[in-house]
């Protein structure tokens, strides 16, 4: 088996570039100082520090609008097997999934159902109300292949179902000494936590150095930390009293599944998963995984969007993004939310509709515009190809579309083709007929990618070098992938999704024998 342990990371693990291939500075994204050279958030009043290289056990998303400080920092101490299934050459390796069986835990295991990585927190300190808590389980068998010579591993599909949960900061108020120290309570007149206290914990206090936990306005207040809200989306394994703090479990026995050291939102487990009532959605996930470079380069679909990298078929006016797609009916296997959308037909739920996605090859999922985006793949759907819809009524009923209507200056031929107008020769439902779903634009919530308008990201991984020691040594996986919308406005409107995401994973990678 191959097993891989995430670590905290340090460093660089990749880029991202504009159109002359120049890497992207770091600079305010929002905010009073947008444009401006940053180092951290704290420098841009109102908005974000926008990298232009990303940290190493970092997880990047969101378009040009994201406004959630990023990189959200990743979990460590999270292992995961796969089962070697063959080797050739000596040294080729295909890797399979392993169950809960093979691991003896399905915290560890890589087949579809196992948990990927302990509570993932997403904290947004300029709307803490729209922090998240996501748990990551394998959406289908794990796959891919590695060499025990170079330690490389190349193209580990692990495609993942990310729960999200929108919990904002799940422990405002928390207790401070007494018996039920560090758990939840309601307010500083909760008599609750005697013989401790309630304190309100969503105030500013030193985090790390030598005035750690006192209140603060400033980073010059604490020596040697920083001051900042504490947000806490996910409950906490509160590692001087080994309970979970927050959730359904609060209160009872867990063992830290990452490091304290991570920030004030950790350490979390499985042990103490987030209230189920907070449960927002699931989004699929394409991951990825690779020791080499993952890149994805955006398009230009005009006159829709430019700079996009994940496509989802929305419609040009409302901008709401389509729900799903039409099961039989008129306007069957196009996009829609609702049923109305579909005469003769229901709204099946997909979480979206893609794109102008690259399908096979190693740009699989990726941005297309043709075929030569997808090495080794095909671009089925470039352009708003896959966001046409039916007619409905007028003179051509059941004829695709492409535009809710052909815009100023210009009128719907009855053969079904705009003439003049800013979609001149799109195809449209003549004899006022209607565009069911109108959901006929291929974009993303806005251009480019965390927080700049950026063509290119690039993640770069480590390979872990010669195995056959057995011995664990240090390696970076990567993965560039897409996100879908939640359907969530507020939640949307501040990750900016939909839109790309990029993750890089630290660890120790070590080759076990098989068990029989």
């Amino acid at each position: 088996m191959l097993r891989f342990t995430s670590k905290i990371g340090s460093g660089t693990c990749g880029m991202m570039k504009d159109d002359g291939g120049n890497v992207l500075p770091d600079v305010c994204a929002g905010g009073s100082f947008a444009g401006q050279p940053c180092t951290t958030t704290s420098d841009c009043t109102g908005g974000i520090c926008s990298q232009g290289r990303f940290t190493c056990g970092g997880l990047y998303f969101g378009g040009g609008g994201v406004s959630v400080p990023l990189p959200s920092v990743v979990p460590d101490m999270s292992s995961a097997l796969s089962k070697v299934t063959a080797c050739t050459n000596n040294c080729t390796l295909t890797l399979g999934a392993t169950t809960q069986t093979d691991t003896g835990s399905n915290r560890t295991c890589t087949s579809a159902g196992c948990l990927f990585g302990p509570p993932l927190p997403v904290t947004n300190p300029p709307q803490a109300q729209l922090s998240t808590c996501i748990v990551n389980r394998v959406a289908q068998d794990a796959a891919g292949m590695a060499n025990c010579s170079t330690g490389e591993t190349s193209a580990l599909s692990v495609p993942l179902n990310s729960d999200i949960y929108l919990t904002g900061n799940l422990l405002a108020f928390r207790c401070r000494g007494g018996t039920r120290a560090g758990e939840p309570c309601t307010g500083v007149a909760d008599t609750a936590c005697a013989p401790g206290t309630c304190e309100d914990d969503s105030v500013a206090r030193c985090r790390g150095g030598t005035n750690a936990g006192n209140t603060c306005l400033q980073d010059s207040e604490c020596p040697g930390g920083k001051c900042a809200v504490p947000i806490r989306p996910c409950p906490i394994c509160n590692p001087d009293t080994g309970k979970c703090n927050g959730g359904p479990n609060n209160g009872l026995a867990c063992t830290p599944a990452d490091s304290a050291s991570l920030g004030d939102a950790y350490p979390t487990t499985h042990d103490c998963p987030p209230p189920p009532e907070k449960f927002l959605g699931t989004l699929p996930i394409a991951f990825q995984l690779t020791t080499g470079t993952a890149s994805r380069t955006a398009v230009d679909n005009l006159p829709a969007q430019s700079n996009m990298f994940c496509g989802f078929c929305r419609h040009p006016g409302t901008l709401a993004f389509a729900k799903g797609m039409c099961t039989g009916g008129i306007n069957a296997n196009h996009p829609c939310t609702f049923n109305t959308h579909c005469p003769g037909g229901t709204c099946s739920p997909t979480q979206g509709v893609k794109c102008s996605r690259c399908v096979g090859g190693p740009n699989d999922d990726g941005a297309c515009a043709s075929d030569a985006d997808c090495p080794s793949g095909t671009c089925p759907s470039p352009g708003n190809s896959n966001c046409r819809e039916a007619c409905n009524g007028g003179t051509n009923p059941g004829a695709p579309c492409e535009v809710p209507n052909c815009g100023s200056g210009g009128t719907c031929s009855a053969g079904g083709t705009c003439t003049g107008g800013p979609s001149d020769g799109a195809l449209c439902c003549a004899g006022g007929g209607t565009c069911l779903g109108s959901f006929t634009s291929c974009q993303q919530h806005t251009s480019g990618a965390f927080g700049q308008v950026a063509r290119t990201v690039e993640a770069t991984g480590t390979g872990a070098g010669p195995g056959a020691d057995r011995r664990k040594h240090d390696a970076t996986l990567v993965s560039v992938f897409c996100i879908p919308p939640t359907f969530d406005n507020a939640v949307d409107a501040a990750a900016d999704l939909p839109a790309t995401g990029v993750v890089s994973l630290p660890g120790k990678a070590q080759l076990l024998p098989t068990p029989p």
